[in-house]
């Protein structure tokens, strides 16, 4: 999965957690403990730091982006899908998403949703290579249209 919170934690769990006692309003420490909590693959616990950041900041694409991974982690592409297409409404130049959409598209057998995806991915940001090989594993290319 792709994310934009990926290079921005580097402290432990417990760090993010004495902060949001702190300020139990800090939607910075909640997405930061999130994204901790879905690189150690506790999705559970993830699913709900992002939760909490979306209701505390509900325009906050990237905290949807990052659920939608922890559901896509889960394999619940049900809403998986429903959070990388709001992350999408509310940020329509998110590569990530767009990139994860694809992702989930493909994990569903919906090669064509996840070629479009992968494709407006790409065409956001032209550097994001796990669009451009997924879209080569399918056998398309960021130009060639669908037969």
């Amino acid at each position: 999965m792709v994310s934009k919170l990926d290079q921005e934690v580097d402290c432990p769990i417990s760090v993010y957690t004495e902060a949001i006692q702190s300020n139990p309003n800090d939607v910075a420490a909640y997405l930061a403990r999130g994204t901790l909590h879905l690189e150690t693959t506790d999705f559970n616990s993830a699913i709900k730091d992002f939760t909490k950041a979306i209701e505390l900041k509900p325009d906050n694409d990237s905290a949807y982006t990052s659920r939608g991974a922890a559901h896509y982690e889960r394999s619940d592409f049900d809403r998986a899908i429903a959070d990388f297409a709001k992350a999408i409404e509310i940020n329509p130049s998110s590569a990530a998403a767009h990139c994860n959409l694809g992702w989930t598209y493909e994990a569903i057998g919906d090669e064509r949703q996840a070629i479009a995806h992968y494709r407006k991915a790409l065409e956001l940001d032209p550097s994001l290579e796990a669009a451009r090989d997924n879209l080569k594993l399918l056998g398309a290319t960021p130009s060639r249209p669908l037969q």
